[in-house]
């Protein structure tokens, strides 16, 4: 890795080139660090996840919602 990631990148309505006209579903996950490993869900294992995520909507005016809301375990 070159660098540390941009976690907060430019909202989408800001690129006028890209035209989006529909909505996008979306998981928005904690992150642990660079140095922290994550779980992700997969064909083989879909319950094999981190604690915390959210299920997103993403608006085309790039307005987002919560569906559900994710907690964490306790």
């Amino acid at each position: 890795m070159t660098g540390p990631i941009n976690v907060s990148p430019k909202a989408i309505a800001s690129d006028k080139s890209v035209k989006l006209d529909y909505d996008i579903v979306y998981v928005r996950a904690p992150r642990n660090g660079d140095k922290v490993g994550t779980n992700w869900p997969e064909i083989s294992n879909p319950v094999y996840m981190d604690p915390g995520a959210d299920l997103m909507l993403l608006h085309p005016d790039g307005t987002e919602e919560v569906l559900v809301k994710g907690g964490v375990v306790q």
